[in-house]
């Protein structure tokens, strides 16, 4: 080429680490669980971008090798390049399918694109065995082959795969304009832009070859036309894809924090409607003669005991036996609606277990009935009652049952499941008795949607948190990229000037920024991992962090655990604490140069837990913190997370006599607002 072969270097190391860093940004992002359609398509662009990475920087060992006079190495590297090639342009290709068949309407059948053009190229790719004369002169050699395969996957591949992503992240555009989202779908738009350029500049300019219409559109034509090859444009569209596509991953958080407050919407709503429904029970007391008095007395009892309770399977045990100690009766059962059908959760009374495997259809037996009319059913002579199915017969005759009523347990207008109870005696069931069942479901089913919307609540704090965490690796990476792309300039200027000793020693910086981000997405990976994982408990999420960080870091990490009460904490303080914790230790590896560093819990006065993060490091002057940067910030935010969550937090440390953390907190901690 005519281009300078320093400058194609650094164009070729531009345009593979930018694919690079999407690859992983999106993996960092989407691999753990989304309910997100995007979520799940994007996995097929982080594919691409790290197999085309791959591509780009094998045709940059290959210029390096060719200049070096490894002629065998750089057979490889064009080897790998004609089979790799083409491969990571079918993730790209499947991208843009999946985004417009979720987008838009009536493209389903885009899904024949994708075995039609790679069945297509692999058609082309053997006409030159059947027609030999297409090679000219030349002859079907290895040359002609790479040349004519590798065009014409670009023309039959990459050219509509980069059209349909970009027609895929336009589609995505209008889908973030109507969730309120103009600044991400300004992104998807200048990713979709950058692709379109991508398109041209990759998909419709190939090699130097023989055959049409690559001997009229080629790198020769296109760099006599522009003055640049085309590797640079590009290298610029990959970097603004990258950039744009890493901005768009800032959906997920404002999805997050969305949801969170949707959710907590939710329960003051569902907590305003209990209290409005407890004051409406009040004022019809005022008549009710003494033993109605002790019946509500009992359920206002109920309804504390359950508005404390979190778990559902307790909640619903206590439900079923404070419904038979209420009315009398000889059985009870809760059951909830599972997939159209009545599952039975909790059963009491019963002499056998057939109870526990029963599974209704709406609208079958006295529960499935009740749920179906949405109102109490009751039954006073099962045998001969026509106005229900008869499936249980069996099940009733063992137990020996006779009277029965259910009620529906609901939240407004939605059906939750039913409240269910028998007698073994025939017993005609008042309308007190009704209305008493009726009030225990409406307290019932409250209680369950809050266990639910607590849990909802808990899970989306943790999100959030995730989010939160995400983000800032997004920032380092965006950094990151600045870094590199302006050492990338300084390089290309030094090997203008032929400084070759200034342009190495710029690579070394650029090299040791590329060490930094890279060790600052690994510890932030590392830390999101600590809480995707199912919830085990403080000291078990810990030993974990710590094992992995003292292997990654070449730091001894120890954790002592004092005997003791369990050092478990809510899922919320949980994240806050190993937080906390992360933070100390990435002070102790950017900041301490330490070579150990112990962490020791133990129960201290007060019924509190006190935890220290100790290390061997060189330490430094507390008093001259504020002058810190970054740690000075990182410090604030510890202290800021102890106390969210009702704890203190101190640093301890001096010059040469490295640091001391110590973290106090409640044993059962207040959750901060």
């Amino acid at each position: 080429m005519s281009y300078p072969y320093e400058r194609m270097v650094v164009v070729l190391f531009g345009y593979g680490l930018a694919f690079f860093i999407m690859g992983f940004a999106i993996l960092g992002e989407a691999l753990r669980p989304q309910p997100s359609k995007l979520a799940y398509n994007l996995r097929f662009l982080a594919a691409f971008g790290l197999m085309h990475g791959v591509v780009e920087w094998a045709e940059m060992f290959g210029l390096i090798f060719d200049q070096a006079g490894l002629s065998w190495a750089t057979g490889t590297l064009e080897l790998l390049n004609s089979g790799l090639s083409p491969l990571s342009f079918i993730p790209l290709l499947i991208f843009g399918i999946r985004a417009l068949s979720d987008n838009v309407e009536g493209t389903k059948h885009l899904w024949l694109a994708l075995p039609s053009l790679v069945a297509a190229w692999l058609l082309v790719s053997l006409l030159p065995f059947v027609m030999p004369h297409l090679a000219g002169e030349q002859g079907v050699g290895q040359a002609f082959l790479q040349s004519w395969q590798g065009a014409w996957a670009r023309y039959l591949l990459y050219l509509p795969a980069c059209l349909l992503a970009a027609l895929g992240l336009f589609s995505y555009r209008r889908q973030f304009i109507e969730m309120g989202m103009p600044n991400i779908a300004r992104y998807a738009s200048l990713g979709g832009g950058a692709f379109l350029l991508n398109a041209f500049v990759a998909g419709m300019v190939v090699p130097t070859s023989p055959f049409p219409p690559a001997a009229w559109l080629n790198y020769d034509t296109f760099t006599r036309f522009v003055g640049v090859p085309p590797h640079v444009f590009r290298a610029l569209s990959a970097v603004v894809i990258a950039f744009a596509v890493v901005e768009m991953l800032r959906f997920f958080g404002l999805a997050a924090q969305r949801s969170l407050a949707e959710a907590q919407r939710q329960a003051l709503a569902l907590e305003e409607q209990a209290h409005l429904q407890a004051e409406e029970w009040g004022e019809s007391l005022a008549g009710i003669v003494k033993e109605r008095t002790e019946q509500l007395e009992a359920l206002a009892t109920i309804n504390a005991e359950l508005s404390a309770l979190q778990d559902l399977q307790t909640l619903l045990r206590l439900v079923v036996e404070k419904a038979r100690q209420l009315l009398g009766v000889d059985v009870a059962t809760v059951s909830l609606l599972e997939d159209g059908k009545l599952v039975i959760y909790s059963v009491t009374g019963a002499n056998t277990k057939a109870f526990q495997e029963v599974r209704m259809s709406v609208g079958h037996g006295v529960a499935g009935k009740s749920v179906a009319l949405v109102q109490p059913v009751v039954v006073e002579a099962y045998p001969a009652a026509q106005s229900i199915t008869h499936e249980l017969d069996t099940l009733m005759e063992e137990e020996g049952l006779k009277s029965h009523m259910a009620v529906p347990l609901k939240i407004g207008d939605r059906v939750l499941g039913a409240i269910y109870v028998a007698n073994r005696a025939v017993r005609r069931f008042q309308p007190e008795e009704m209305e008493l069942l009726s009030r225990l479901g409406n307290q019932a089913a409250i209680a369950l949607e809050n266990a639910r919307l607590y849990q909802q609540v808990q899970e989306m704090a943790v999100l959030a948190e995730r989010e939160r965490l995400a983000r800032e690796m997004h920032d380092s990476t965006a950094q990151a990229l600045g870094l590199l792309r302006l050492g990338a300039s300084t390089v290309s200027q030094f090997l203008k000037t032929g400084n070759i000793e200034g342009a190495r020693n710029e690579l070394e910086q650029m090299d040791k920024a590329a060490e930094a981000a890279h060790a600052d997405v690994r510890e932030a990976i590392l830390g999101l991992s600590s809480t995707a994982l199912p919830r085990r408990g403080l000291i078990p999420m810990l030993r974990d962090y710590l094992s992995t960080f003292g292997i990654q870091n070449q730091i001894e990490a120890d954790l002592l655990v004092e005997p003791g009460e369990g050092y478990d904490l809510s899922p919320a303080s949980d994240v806050q604490v190993i937080r906390i914790l992360q933070e100390a230790l990435t002070n102790v590896r950017k900041h301490a140069q330490a070579t150990c560093v112990k962490v020791h819990i133990a129960a201290a006065d007060g019924g509190n837990i006190r935890i220290v993060v100790e290390d061997n490091g060189h330490g430094f002057d507390p008093s001259q913190v504020a002058r810190m940067g970054g740690q000075h910030y990182g410090l604030s935010t510890m202290k800021e997370r102890a106390e969210s969550v009702g704890g203190t937090l101190q640093v301890h440390s001096a010059p040469g006599k490295g640091t001391r953390v110590v973290l106090w907190l409640p044993r059962s901690p207040r959750e901060g607002g």
